[in-house]
């Protein structure tokens, strides 16, 4: 799973690091681009499809408007 984020002050960047994402060195405009590798947990074992619904929602979560 790929995203971006700008960074500086307020920068999503540390919040997507937390939940495993990481920076991948390229960048798209201003923004960094961020990777997340689904196929594994972080501890190296395969993540059940409930724990990457769960991971994906609230990284989804945190980037959505509210309705």
């Amino acid at each position: 799973m790929w995203t971006s984020a700008v960074q500086g002050e307020g920068s999503p960047a540390t919040f997507y690091e937390r939940y495993g994402f990481k920076r991948t060195g390229d960048s798209h405009g201003n923004e960094i681009l961020l990777r997340l590798e689904i196929s594994q947990h972080q501890r190296g074992r395969r993540a059940t499809s409930g724990q990457l619904q769960r991971q994906a929602a609230l990284a989804w979560a945190s980037v959505s408007p509210p309705n």
